[in-house]
């Protein structure tokens, strides 16, 4: 009998062994691959937080794998953004936490946007809207609808300027940005860079407005940010302060600066190269 007794127990030591061995090496616990990779999915915000790792999320098909981190890099511009991101995987603080890729090198693989623009100077890219008209002069896009003269936006890089510590609080472009609404119905759009901010100013004609406000909104959801710095693009300083816009005509009706003409290169859809003249 009591040799039955201590059998029993045996196995059902052994039982519990089998039983941690397996879960030890369960595909659902799989061990923590650190290292270099190279990756694509989503880029999502989550957040500094003080007590694990990680600015970002990256999720591939759906499936949360990695939260993101960089000291050199401003992942903000590739929110909502399928990316290819490189670097090395390590360790959060915990391992409830999904572990962490330190972020050296990230690029966006969307495709752009029908009918978006590409505004180097300012560094960012937006969609005009159908019966916007603009113009760039001495680094300053201007937009007028069509039929109207007076500018209803201007937009300018500030170096200097920061966020608007009232009015409403915005992102754009993946971005904090800041909204001041006066009592005329004219508004001050402030949206971060480094340095400094994307000034935009809005004065809006009262029989225009409602038309205004709706295609301005719609241009500030596409707008996005360009990886590259606007310093070391490619575009041509104009020599009078301005730079040439990368591409003029088009439905939006894009003007080169004083001195050049646009010469088209795409009759399909009447877009171009602004020339010397």
């Amino acid at each position: 009998m009591r040799t039955l007794v201590l059998g029993g127990i045996g196995i059902i030591l052994l039982l519990a062994v089998w039983m941690i061995v397996q879960l030890s090496f369960s595909p659902e616990h799989p061990a923590v691959q650190t290292g270099p990779i190279q990756i694509e999915g989503v880029v999502t915000s989550t957040g500094i937080s003080l007590i694990r790792r990680g600015t970002h999320v990256l999720s591939v098909h759906g499936e949360a794998l990695y939260y993101l981190e960089s000291s050199t890099l401003n992942l903000d511009d590739f929110e909502d953004h399928t990316v290819t991101a490189s670097g090395t995987v390590e360790l959060n603080v915990s391992d409830e936490y999904l572990p962490v890729l330190v972020v050296d090198s990230i690029e966006s693989s969307d495709e752009p946007s029908a009918g978006e623009q590409t505004f180097a100077f300012l560094g960012i890219a937006m969609t005009v809207p159908e019966g916007w008209n603009v113009n760039i002069e001495k680094g300053i896009l201007t937009a007028r609808l069509s039929g109207s003269t007076v500018p209803f936006l201007t937009m300018r890089q500030d170096p200097s300027g920061v966020l608007a510590e009232s009015g409403q609080t915005l992102r754009i472009g993946g971005r904090s940005a800041s909204r001041i609404t006066r009592p005329d119905g004219s508004a001050e759009i402030l949206v971060s860079m480094n340095p400094g901010v994307l000034r935009l100013q809005v004065i809006p004609s009262e029989e225009d407005k409602p038309l205004i406000v709706e295609t301005l909104d719609s241009a500030l959801r596409s707008l996005r940010f360009l990886a590259a710095s606007p310093r070391s693009s490619s575009s041509r300083s104009t020599g009078s302060g301005g730079t040439l816009p990368t591409v003029c005509g088009g439905v939006a009706g894009i003007l080169c600066p004083s001195g050049f003409y646009c010469e088209i290169t795409d009759h399909t859809v009447n877009t171009g190269r602004c020339r010397s003249m």
